[in-house]
């Protein structure tokens, strides 16, 4: 496993794989970059649909909302992001973008008709990725490991997120689950807050209905976004 003593996080990785995390503001910034992401080659099979078909359709519905609700919110989906490469690559090409929140979609087909959605955050171990965190800026650190540099706030988005959709839920018969902390692939390696929600539907409007909810979450935590981590 290849290491890199940090001294500094705010010179964080300079690496092939890696750019350097967010320089720091002293006031609130001016646009905020979120990045949707989603399984673009097919993914699971969701009724009818694919996945990447599915997830494809949520990404441009939350990017047309999002920017069209507020004038500071600028949305990249995975559309921009090239096609057959390798999952190291794709993370830098993210990392450059230098987003200030990273969010995964996926869709799962839901055989008992109840829908579902919920919040992810990446989390090696449970016990000690907390204590490795607050020890940063003096250990040697995989560069696997960023997401630890960015581990209070992704929980911190993610709980604010979640008690938004909890409410909006219950209109709608939507069960919520999170927020949960998985060793999540797509999430190792991103230099920013990162979540991944998967919504479970049973047709293909469910999946725009989530998109809607995921908006308005999202729109509700502009605040934290915007000020200084």
């Amino acid at each position: 496993m290849c290491a890199l003593m940090v001294q500094d996080s705010s010179a964080f990785f300079h690496w092939p794989f890696f750019s350097r995390s967010h320089e720091r503001v002293s006031e609130k910034k001016s646009t905020i970059t979120i990045f949707i992401d989603y399984e673009t080659e097919r993914g699971r099979a969701v009724g009818n649909d694919f996945e990447s078909a599915l997830m494809s359709s949520c990404a441009r519905e939350i990017q047309r909302i999002g920017e069209a609700s507020s004038s500071i919110i600028k949305i990249i989906t995975a559309q921009d992001i090239p096609e057959m490469i390798t999952l190291l690559e794709r993370t830098s090409v993210i990392n450059i973008k230098k987003p200030s929140l990273y969010l995964r979609i996926g869709a799962f087909h839901c055989s008992d008709g109840h829908q579902s959605l919920a919040l992810y955050h990446f989390l090696q171990n449970q016990v000690t990725d907390w204590w490795y965190q607050k020890k940063l800026n003096t250990f040697f650190i995989p560069c696997d490991g960023v997401y630890l540099e960015h581990l209070s706030q992704s929980r911190l988005i993610g709980k604010r997120m979640g008690e938004v959709l909890k409410k909006e839920v219950k209109d709608y018969q939507l069960n919520y689950q999170g927020m949960v902390g998985l060793p999540l692939t797509y999430l190792e390696g991103i230099n920013a807050p990162a979540m991944y929600s998967e919504m479970g539907i049973v047709g293909s409007d469910d999946s725009i209905l989530c998109a809607q909810l995921i908006s308005g979450a999202l729109l509700d935590i502009l605040p934290l976004l915007s000020q200084e981590e």
